[in-house]
C-alpha cells in the first residue's frame, strides 16, 4: 500500500478476523529502508515479485523480490524524478506518468536501468491521472482524454457515455 509515511507490504499468510479485530502480518519500508522519501505517490508490482514505487520528487524505487530495502531506480532523464503514476505492462514495460504525459520503459526484464529503453510522450502528452492495465491493453486518463495503450499503439479511446462527452 503506498502511503504518505512510506510502503507497507502485507506478508503472505492467513488472515483472521477476531470479532472487532484483525490480526495480521506486515512489512513497513520507509526512508530507513532506501526510500529517498516516505511520500509515495503510486505502487505496482512486477511478475517476478519485484516492488515499484514512484516517491514524490524523488524518481522510481524497486525492492526486488527476496531483499528488505529499496533502491533508487537511476534513469537519465531529470522528468522521470516528478513521476505521479507508475503500472507494470508485462513482459517488461513501465508505463509512467508525469505532469509531461506517458513515458514507457522496456527494462528487459531485468534490474539494471542502466539498458533500459525509455520512450519519451508521443500521443499522451498531457498530465497522466492513472494507468489502469489489463492483460492485453493498459487504460490512461488524462483530464482531457482516455487512451489505450500496447506496446505497438496508442489511441484515444472514447466510451460512449450517457452524458455529454469525457
Amino acid at each position: 500500500i503506498a502511503t504518505s509515511g512510506g510502503v507497507v507490504k502485507f506478508r503472505d499468510g492467513e488472515f483472521y478476523i477476531l470479532t472487532d479485530t484483525a490480526k495480521f502480518s506486515l512489512n513497513i519500508f520507509t526512508a530507513s529502508k532506501g526510500l529517498r522519501s516516505n511520500k509515495i505517490r503510486s505502487i505496482t508490482s512486477d511478475q517476478y515479485g519485484n516492488i515499484w514505487v514512484v516517491v514524490q520528487d524523488q524518481g522510481i524505487h524497486v525492492k526486488p523480490q527476496g531483499e528488505d530495502k529499496f533502491w533508487y531506480y537511476s534513469l537519465p532523464l531529470l522528468t522521470l524524478n516528478r513521476s505521479k503514476v507508475i503500472r507494470f505492462f508485462p513482459p517488461d514495460y513501465l508505463l509512467v506518468g508525469t505532469d509531461f504525459g506517458l513515458f514507457v520503459i522496456k527494462t528487459g526484464g531485468n534490474l539494471d536501468p542502466g539498458d533500459d529503453r525509455i520512450y519519451p510522450p508521443l500521443l499522451v502528452r498531457d498530465t497522466v491521472v492513472s494507468i489502469s492495465t489489463t492483460d492485453s491493453f493498459a487504460l490512461i486518463s488524462t483530464p482531457s482524454n482516455i487512451y489505450g495503450w500496447t506496446p505497438d499503439s496508442t489511441w484515444i479511446f472514447n466510451p460512449p457515455l450517457n452524458y455529454g462527452r469525457f
